[in-house]
C-alpha cells in the first residue's frame, strides 16, 4: 500500500510539474561540416503543443541528455521565442523531446546583463533594469557619473562588452580569464561608489580595449553628405543631440541576453531620428550580435555606419567576403598600452553594404574604421555582429591565423543551411 502511494504521488508530481506528451522537433546540419553550440531560435506560433499554462521549457535529446533551453521575452515581456543550442555533425540531424514544466529549471548561468545607476553623486549605485538618460544626466553637466562601467554590460562564459550609456554610446570590450561571470561589484567600490577598478588585471580579466573618441567595437554612427555623424555626445560635451535615451534589459537567460537601446529625437543634420539598438550574446561565442532599427518622419539619405575601433593600431584591416556576410577585422598588440594581441572584427550583411574605409578624424568622431550600411528599403532591422578575441581569453588567439580560424568557423555558423522540423 505504501509503494502504492509513494507511486501516485511521483505521478501526481509529474503531471503537476511537466508535460506528459512532448513536442518533437528535428534540427538537420545541411552542410559539409560540424557546427558547435549553434544557436536554434523556434518562434512560439510555430510550435504545436501550447495547451499548458507552465511556463519553462525542458528540452532532451534521444538519450534523455537535458539540452539547456529558455524562452524570450518579446517587448511586452511575454514570451515569443524558444531558444537553445545544439552541436551536429556534417549532413547530420537530431531530434529533441519539447516539453514544459511549472518549475524553473536550475541551470549553469552562462549569459548576464548588469546595470548599475545613482542618481545622485551622494547615492550608493542599485541594480537596474531600465533607465533613462537625458542632457542633464551628462557627467560634465551633473558633475558625477551616473552608472556602473559607464553603462549596461552583456557578458557570456567567454567575453564581456559595455555600452557607454553616458551620453557617448559607444561600445567597449572586457577580456576573460574565466567562464564564471564577472563580480557584480566591478566599476564600484565598497561603498558602492562608481569606481574605474577594471582597467587592471583582475582574477576574472579587464577591460582591454582602448575607445577614446571612436564608437569601439560594432558601435554605430550616421554617414551623411555633410560627413560622418556622432550619435550622441564626447565626454568633455554639456550638449547632448538627443531628447532622451531609453535603456531596458529584454531578456536574462542562462545561454541567452538581450538589451534595448532607444535613442529618442536623436539630431542629426537638423533632422529627427528614433533609433533602438537591441545587442545580444549567445553562451559559447566572442560575438554578440546587434538589430539595429532607424526610422524618421523627414525624408533621409542617411546610411548606418558600423565601427571597427583603430585607437591602439596602424593595421590596415582585412577582410573575407561570404555570399550572405563580411568580416572586417585587424588583428594586432592593439589593448591599452599595446602589451596584448587582440582580434577584433564586425560582420555585416552583404545585402545592406555599401563601402568600408577609415572614418576622417574629427573632434566627436575618430580613429575607426567602418562599414557602411544602406537604410533604404529596410522594413527590417539590420543586425551584424562585432567580436573580440583576445589572447589570454583562449591560447588559439596568440596568433593572427587562430584568430582568423575562428572568425571563419564563426562565419560558416551564420551561413549554415540548418533546418527546423516541428514534427507531430
Amino acid at each position: 500500500m505504501r509503494k502504492h502511494s509513494i507511486f501516485l504521488c511521483f505521478i501526481s508530481w509529474l503531471l503537476f510539474n511537466q508535460e506528459i506528451f512532448a513536442q518533437k522537433i528535428e534540427i538537420v546540419n545541411k552542410e559539409n561540416y560540424p557546427l558547435s553550440n549553434h544557436p536554434i531560435t523556434i518562434l512560439k506560433k510555430d510550435l504545436k503543443k501550447l495547451k499548458s499554462k507552465k511556463n519553462y521549457p525542458i528540452l532532451t535529446d534521444n538519450d534523455g541528455n537535458t539540452i539547456v533551453s529558455q524562452t524570450n521575452a518579446n517587448q511586452n515581456g511575454k514570451w515569443n521565442k524558444l531558444l537553445f543550442q545544439v552541436d551536429l555533425k556534417a549532413q547530420a540531424s537530431k531530434t529533441y523531446s519539447l516539453s514544459w514544466q511549472k518549475q524553473k529549471p536550475i541551470d549553469v548561468i552562462k549569459t548576464s546583463i548588469r546595470m548599475g545607476e545613482r542618481k545622485t553623486a551622494k547615492e550608493p549605485v542599485k541594480p537596474v533594469s531600465s533607465s533613462v538618460f537625458r542632457a542633464k544626466n551628462l557627467p560634465k553637466v551633473s558633475g558625477f557619473q551616473p552608472y556602473q562601467t559607464d553603462g549596461p554590460t552583456w557578458e557570456n562564459d567567454k567575453v564581456g562588452y559595455r555600452h557607454y550609456l553616458d551620453g557617448r554610446h559607444a561600445k567597449d570590450l572586457f577580456g576573460k580569464l574565466q567562464q564564471e561571470i564577472s563580480p557584480e561589484n566591478v566599476g564600484l567600490t565598497t561603498k558602492k561608489e562608481v569606481v574605474d577598478n577594471y582597467h587592471v588585471m583582475e582574477k576574472w580579466g579587464r577591460d582591454i580595449l582602448p575607445v577614446g573618441n571612436s564608437v569601439g567595437i560594432g558601435g554605430i554612427a550616421f554617414s551623411t553628405k555633410n560627413g560622418f555623424k556622432r550619435i550622441g555626445s564626447i565626454a568633455t560635451d554639456t550638449l547632448y543631440p538627443i531628447k532622451k535615451t531609453k535603456f531596458k534589459i529584454l531578456t536574462e537567460g542562462a545561454i541567452y541576453s538581450q538589451l534595448q537601446i532607444t535613442h529618442h529625437q536623436a539630431s542629426i543634420n537638423n533632422k529627427s531620428f528614433k533609433i533602438v539598438e537591441k545587442p545580444a550574446i549567445w553562451a559559447a561565442s566572442y560575438a554578440y550580435e546587434n538589430q539595429v532599427n532607424v526610422s524618421s518622419k523627414h525624408k533621409s539619405d542617411e546610411n548606418l555606419m558600423i565601427g571597427l575601433p583603430k585607437v591602439a593600431t596602424d593595421v590596415t584591416f582585412d577582410e573575407i567576403r561570404t555570399k550572405k556576410w563580411i568580416a572586417f577585422y585587424t588583428y594586432d598588440k592593439q589593448s591599452y598600452n599595446k602589451e596584448y594581441l587582440l582580434g577584433l572584427a564586425i560582420i555585416v550583411p552583404a545585402q545592406h553594404y555599401i563601402k568600408s574605409g577609415k572614418i576622417p578624424d574629427t573632434e566627436k568622431l575618430s580613429n575607426s574604421y567602418f562599414a557602411e550600411l544602406s537604410l533604404k528599403n529596410t522594413k527590417e532591422p539590420i543586425s551584424y555582429f562585432a567580436l573580440g578575441c583576445w589572447e589570454y581569453s583562449n591560447p588559439q588567439f596568440k596568433t593572427k591565423n587562430g584568430f582568423e580560424s575562428y572568425l571563419n568557423s564563426f562565419l560558416q555558423g551564420l551561413n549554415a543551411d540548418v533546418r527546423i522540423n516541428i514534427l507531430d
